[in-house]
């Protein structure tokens, strides 16, 4: 790779606090068991140079929660493992979030996501060579293979392909972040659906 996975590249405002009692931790923590089992989302030595991959998030007032930096190794998250982003600013490339842990490095494009399309409540975001292979000749968009992760430029990519994004799937290729895919939309059952739809049409592409 020629990046380093899970490094926080915006201006993070932290305040450490309590953690989210809300139902959306249940949702998540589900689809994240999801994740894991298709290895789309955790911590692998062999991948990403050991890194944690892979996050989640759904909207809550007055921002949006967000699973942790770096939790990727641990098999179940509870609510100490989510953050709250109360608040961003993608053009400074700032992102204001509390809670018992700082939130994922991906904030900024999620931010991106629930700005741009105001009927997203939930995003996964997760990392598959087979899908990142394939993504494009199953018709998902692709973000400029230029462009990083974890940057305005990227949640500038993610804003400009949301539409199209939520007119096919509601998943896109991170075409500058290796492996990188989202999945987003207004329910958690139908994103996650989706995603594991798309991940199983990758899989058949490569027989």
């Amino acid at each position: 790779m020629t990046e380093t996975e899970g490094v926080i590249k915006f201006d993070l405002k932290w305040h450490a606090g309590p953690a989210w009692q809300g139902p959306e931790i249940e949702v998540l923590d589900r689809w994240r068991s999801h994740m894991l089992a298709h290895e789309v989302l955790g911590q692998i030595p062999a991948r990403y140079d050991g890194f944690g991959f892979g996050n989640l998030s759904a909207r809550v007032s007055p921002g949006f929660l967000i699973s942790g930096t770096q939790t990727g190794a641990s098999a179940t998250l509870g609510p100490e493992g989510y953050a709250v982003v109360v608040g961003w600013e993608l053009s400074q490339n700032r992102v204001t979030a509390r809670g018992p842990v700082k939130p994922s490095s991906e904030s900024l494009t999620h931010a991106a996501l629930y700005e741009a399309e105001p009927a997203v409540a939930w995003i996964f975001h997760g990392h598959s060579p087979v899908l990142w292979r394939h993504g494009e000749a199953l018709g998902l968009p692709l973000t400029d293979p230029a462009v990083p992760y974890g940057t305005p430029a990227m949640a500038a990519e993610v804003k400009r392909l949301s539409r199209e994004a939520m007119q096919r799937a509601g998943i896109l290729i991170m075409g500058g972040h290796e492996d990188g895919f989202i999945a987003f939309g207004g329910d958690a059952e139908r994103v996650g659906g989706r995603m594991l739809d798309y991940l199983d049409l990758a899989s058949r592409e490569e027989t």
